[in-house]
């Protein structure tokens, strides 16, 4: 079996075409970043398949050597030339913000008001000082003993009883008045009760009355047969207080 030779060129050129490729695209990379624009309608130029013209030349010598040859020529096509249709310049256009603005409210001022006067307080001194109140004596008008017959007074603190009676030697078969006086601080003491008691030789008797506006009281009763010259005594007693007066019998 031959074997003939593949031509050198027939090996390189179809190892350089990607490579020129992917130069051309790495080119057209950098020319886009620069700002220059191409043509959408860029098409690719097919590569011309590498033309192989075999040639074979058989001598056939006496010496009974045969030699085969073949010769395959192949032309690379150069890549597409791209041109660029023009410089683009984009120029930014400033649009203006729209501003909006909140709406202001105005709230009047209140009115001011007076703050109050402040008065201070006096300050208060511990321990307080005790004035003591002067003491009022009552003024005490000695009352003058009442008119009668054997007035007997009593003084109690100040209380005062007096008993008396109307007639010191009454007769027998007469009426008899007994009197009681009852002060206090010297002013005669009202609607008091008074209460008295007879004291005879051989029984008692009673009567009884109520103090007027001055402070006496009476009470009016017979003695009928009373012994004679027997001294009879008169208990008499006004709002606790007791004084005795008597009268004998002629």
């Amino acid at each position: 079996m031959k074997t003939f030779p593949v031509p050198f060129r027939l090996l390189v050129v179809p190892a350089l075409v990607p490579l020129l490729l992917v130069g051309t695209t790495v080119g057209l990379g950098a020319l886009a970043s620069d700002g220059l624009a191409y043509s959408s309608d860029v098409r690719e130029i097919p590569l011309t398949d590498a033309t192989e013209t075999p040639t074979a030349t058989a001598t056939a010598p006496s010496t009974s050597t045969a030699t085969s040859s073949a010769t395959a020529t192949s032309t690379p096509t150069p890549p597409p030339t791209r041109t660029p249709t023009g410089t683009a310049t984009e120029t930014p256009t400033r649009v203006a913000p729209t501003r909006s603005y909140l709406p202001i409210l105005f709230k009047p001022w209140a009115t001011p008001t007076r703050l109050p006067t402040f008065t201070p307080e006096p300050t208060a001194t511990w321990p307080p000082t005790w004035t003591p109140e002067p003491q009022v004596t009552p003024t005490t008008t000695p009352v003058p003993p009442p008119s009668g017959d054997n007035v007997v007074c009593r003084q109690d603190g100040a209380a005062q009883l007096c008993a008396w009676v109307s007639d010191g030697a009454p007769r027998q078969y007469s009426n008899l008045t007994v009197y009681g006086r009852l002060l206090v601080n010297g002013a005669g003491q009202y609607g008091q009760p008074m209460n008295t008691t007879w004291h005879y030789r051989t029984t008692t008797s009673a009567c009884s009355g109520t103090t007027g506006s001055s402070g006496i009281a009476s009470c009016t009763r017979g003695i009928s047969r009373a012994t004679l010259g027997y001294r009879v005594d008169i208990d008499v007693s006004i709002g606790g207080y007791q004084a005795t007066t008597w009268f004998v019998p002629r």
